[in-house]
This record gives C-alpha cells, structure tokens and sequence, in this order.
C-alpha cells in the first residue's frame, strides 16, 4: 500500500525519507526502492490534479531531484543525496504553496 497518496503523506514521505534512511522504522519490508517509488508516485499524483503551470513545473523539477535523490543513494553518496532530498523537499513545498492558492481560489469562486 502506498504511503503517499496525498499532499500532507507526500511530504511526510521526504521527512521518512531524512529520518529514517537506512533502517525504515516501523516497516520491515520497507525498501530504498519502495519508498522513492511511493514518494514519486505521490508528487506524481498531485502533478495530475494540479492546473497551476507554475506548480506543475516545481513539481516536475521535484521530481527530477528525487530521481538523483534516489540515484546518489543507491551510489552511497549519501552526503549528496540528504542535501538533494532536503532541496526537493523545498521544491515539493514551494509547489504545494502555489497548488493551495489555487485550490483556495478555486473554492472561493464556488462559494
């Protein structure tokens, strides 16, 4: 099942993803490579119900540094990859601000 299917479980994702590389806490069948293809999938997911082009194009960017992210990992340049993580965590943030506001206008205007 996946973790994350939302915005607030996505971004729980990148925060699992710092804290809990390599050991996965909670979950024994947790893998590097299930919880970057749940993290993917997630801002993925978001990407398809996002009309903001601004969003859309941070979200993207996100995901292309959770591609490296995922990438340096598996390199065990894990310095690299804790600082790519923590940027596209920044990036997913700066896209969820944007992809709220529209969301907040898209109600205020059914309202």
């Amino acid at each position: 099942m996946p973790l994350c299917t939302d915005y607030p479980s996505t971004l729980d994702c990148f925060s699992y993803i710092l804290l809990g590389y390599p050991d996965w806490p909670g979950n024994k069948t947790t893998t590097l490579d299930s919880v970057f293809a749940d993290i993917d999938a997630g801002v993925e997911a978001i990407a398809a119900r996002t009309e903001n082009p601004d969003a859309l194009v941070l979200l993207e960017r996100c995901r292309t540094e959770i591609a490296e992210t995922f990438a340096l990992f598996k390199q065990k340049n894990e310095l690299q990859a804790f600082k790519h993580i923590r940027q596209a965590k920044a990036t997913f943030v700066a896209a969820g601000r944007l992809w709220k506001r529209e969301r907040v206008k898209v109600g205020a205007r059914r309202g």
